[in-house]
């Protein structure tokens, strides 16, 4: 009995000794802001956190077969495709798909206004996949392949994350490209790990629930949105 109760003492300490390596898509604001997040909020429980930066497919692909230790946000709806990975039950960042088009006559205010146009989405933005299945559309790797046929003129409209479209054409300085039309659907992104990493999840949701009560979450995504689209 005494040998059971030191492990379960020594358990935190086993945890802290660890350093973790979460997977999240390239050159994403959302997931930027993400991992800043997550690596503050496990910081406060010892625990080092290695971020490993990739495409957006291959990220959750990676999480999914335990060669990263979980993602740093996702839509909650993965678990569909991806048994392997838990939800921490803590909203983390909120993203928005919205289109975006050289020709601001455009208003694309729903999902069924895409249709008859052409148009790009990226390959692995899960929620966006799902509502545009059954339409006719183009899939890229990466935000920027898609912005860039977009400014070539090789597509119509793209379909993707509103901040990271207007980061992209602030940097890109692609100021001929706008916003058209409202929100398309929004969802809220969760962190998510690798069920062999299921031991962490009572540690980190009480730290999670905490930054976002206090608005730390909100003040870190803030700060960083000012820095780099403002």
């Amino acid at each position: 009995m005494k040998t059971v109760f030191k492990l379960l003492l020594l358990i935190p300490l086993l945890v802290q000794a660890q350093t973790y390596t979460f997977s999240g898509a390239q050159d994403n604001i959302n997931q930027k802001i993400a991992s800043k997040i997550i690596i503050k909020a496990y910081a406060q429980l010892g625990i080092k956190v290695k971020p490993r930066f990739m495409l957006f497919k291959q990220s959750i692909h990676q999480a999914n077969q335990g060669k990263t230790d979980g993602e740093f946000a996702r839509y909650s709806g993965i678990t569909e495709d991806f048994p392997n990975l838990i939800k921490v039950p803590v909203e983390i960042v909120p993203s928005q798909a919205v289109a975006f088009s050289k020709n601001k006559n455009l208003k694309i205010h729903e999902w069924k206004d895409l249709q008859g146009h052409d148009f790009i989405i990226v390959e692995g933005i899960e929620y966006i996949e799902k509502s545009t299945r059954d339409m006719k559309r183009r899939l890229v790797d990466d935000c920027y392949i898609a912005f860039e046929l977009l400014h070539e003129d090789k597509t119509e409209i793209v379909v993707g994350p509103r901040h990271q479209g207007l980061y992209i054409c602030k940097q890109a300085f692609h100021m001929e490209i706008t916003q058209v039309g409202d929100v398309l659907e929004s969802e809220v992104l969760y962190h998510f790990v690798h069920k062999k990493n299921a031991h962490l999840i009572p540690l980190i949701t009480p730290i999670l629930q905490k930054m976002k009560d206090s608005g730390e979450m909100q003040y870190i995504k803030n700060n960083y949105l000012s820095k780099i689209i403002h």
